[in-house]
């Protein structure tokens, strides 16, 4: 008895849930739209995330990154985690009880990731300090499904940052039409500024490049890339 009244005010509680920010159709942001979201983008930023949200067409696309994000942008004091939810239990009951998802994720080379990150959040792009934070935190590829919930029978999309030209390629075959017209990763001029002075020693690339993630995810010649990028 205690079981099915769990499930009726579960099931209560989603639909009671705001889905109304950080929404796009065709490039425009929709605002108070009574209609679910049919794709959602749940993964880090600076990834070209907010590029390919706002270019994929004749749908309903979700920027909402995570949890937290998503409930920082709609001002819901924290309902899913003080229920011990998260955004993909959200997602899977849209799935389960509205109409059929779709979730997307990209990733980046860690360390350009990381530089973007900390340019975005307006840190003084000096070489100590992004020293500093290297030495203290290693950027690393993380995916939010396995951060939040590991067990969701959601299948996600993943995306190479690197190959956003080829991401139209890559989406039509989950059925979904992408403008690739993706212009603006990496243009800000803080980033610009942290990637002309960044070097890293070989013993912090080595920690960073010689996670499995990376191993299994770019090539050999990818990651000499990458180490010519940002090493001495």
């Amino acid at each position: 008895m205690s079981i099915f009244k769990y499930e009726f005010n579960l099931n209560e509680f989603f639909s009671s849930l705001p889905y109304d920010r950080e929404v796009y159709t065709n490039g425009d942001e929709l605002f108070r739209s009574p209609d679910y979201p049919t794709i959602f983008y749940i993964g880090k930023g600076k990834t070209g995330s907010t590029a390919l949200v706002k270019n994929i067409k004749n749908a309903k696309v979700a920027h909402w990154h995570s949890t937290a994000y998503y409930e920082y942008v709609h001002s819901t004091k924290n309902a899913l985690a003080k229920r011990n939810l998260t955004v993909y239990d959200f997602v899977e009951w849209i799935n389960e009880n509205i109409h059929p998802v779709k979730v997307i994720e990209a990733y980046r080379d860690p360390v350009a990731q990381y530089l973007s990150a900390l340019a975005h959040w307006g840190v003084n792009p000096e070489y100590e300090l992004y020293q500093k934070m290297l030495d203290v935190r290693y950027p690393k590829i993380t995916f939010q499904k396995e951060l939040e919930k590991p067990s969701s029978p959601l299948d996600v999309i993943y995306l190479k940052t690197e190959n956003s030209e080829n991401w139209d390629n890559i989406l039509a075959e989950h059925g979904i039409e992408f403008n690739n017209t993706i212009t603006n990763i990496n243009k800000s001029s803080a980033y610009k500024t942290a990637v002309d002075r960044i070097c890293l020693p070989k013993w912090q690339l080595d920690i960073i490049y010689n996670d499995k993630k990376v191993q299994e995810l770019y090539t050999k010649e990818e990651i000499e890339q990458f180490y010519e990028k940002w090493s001495y």
